[in-house]
């Protein structure tokens, strides 16, 4: 009989892509038989960004489907530490429950691998599908569909891409938001400024940030563009408080540190059945573009 999750400690950073260990939500993981797996997750109680008030938290659902996602590759198919896992398509789902139910919550995640394609070092591609529950009833759900390239792959598609480590110089002048319109603790935690129509918004990006790039990376991060899309939402209603009911996010290709995208949404408000659609374009060029529905 398999031992028990256990919710003793998080496991290593190393394995979910995160360097400071207080980022980790991933205490344990097991197979289940064939491409089924269960995971065991921690939601913190009062996180800087992800999630601050014992709900669920949109942000704390799409990071659950980044880490476990990871940590399972890693551990349970052998996927090496150091290739890189490239993201093409985010689906969230949240479903309300008491906002008292969750704070400190031990969470088990029940994981399907599907789609999965095999080379010589493991995966090379794949969706998981992931349902978070907290004694036994679901609370939220997500799919990560993914590619990972070896080290030696990932630089020739880099390859003769210019990398820069400071901010993009900005073509338009851009004020970002304040924190209070943007639903965040600090001003360090605001990744979108208002700039000139038909966008209205733009993606801040600071390389520096640590709550995004606490570990080196050539590239816009997708949780980064997920919370830039929250947080015009939350400005283009005049709520704080907005959050993803269901996000759908598909990335057309990598979004680099000089992009200097802007965000564009339509359909925000006309109903709130409805979903908005997004995009992230930069010169006329989509980025990338998904749809989302706001509690």
């Amino acid at each position: 009989m398999a031992a028990p999750l256990s919710f003793e400690r998080l496991v290593s950073g190393r394995l979910v892509h995160r360097r400071q260990l207080s980022d980790v939500l991933v205490t344990d993981a097991r197979p289940l038989g064939g491409d089924r797996f269960e995971s065991a997750v921690q939601w913190p109680r009062n996180h800087v960004l992800l999630g601050r008030s014992g709900r669920v938290d949109s942000a704390l659902v799409a990071e659950t489907v980044r880490q476990v996602t990871t940590y399972i590759a890693h551990t349970l198919y052998d996927v090496p530490l150091g290739n890189q896992f490239l993201m093409s398509r985010l689906r969230t789902r949240v479903i309300l429950p008491p906002p008292s139910a969750l704070a400190g919550s031990d969470l088990v995640v029940e994981v399907l691998f599907t789609d999965v394609r095999r080379g010589a070092s493991g995966p090379t591609a794949f969706v998981s599908h992931l349902r978070i529950t907290q004694d036994g009833r679901e609370i939220a759900s997500g799919e990560g569909f993914a590619r990972v390239v070896t080290p030696e792959a990932y630089r020739r598609v880099r390859a003769g891409i210019a990398q820069d480590d400071g901010p993009p110089i900005r073509r338009h002048p851009v004020e970002a938001v304040s924190p209070a319109v943007a639903g965040v603790a600090h001003s360090g935690l605001v990744v979108i400024g208002r700039s000139a129509p038909p966008a209205g918004f733009a993606l801040l990006v600071d390389p520096l940030s640590p709550a995004f790039f606490d570990h080196d990376l050539d590239h816009v991060p997708g949780m980064l563009v997920v919370e830039g899309l929250r947080q015009t939402a939350r400005a283009v209603l005049g709520d704080p408080a907005v959050d993803f009911a269901t996000l759908d996010l598909s990335f057309d290709r990598m979004i680099e540190l000089s992009d200097d995208p802007e965000i564009r949404v339509t359909g925000l408000g006309d109903s709130p059945a409805l979903p908005a659609t997004a995009e992230i374009v930069r010169e006329g060029v989509v980025l990338a573009h998904g749809s989302f529905v706001v509690t």
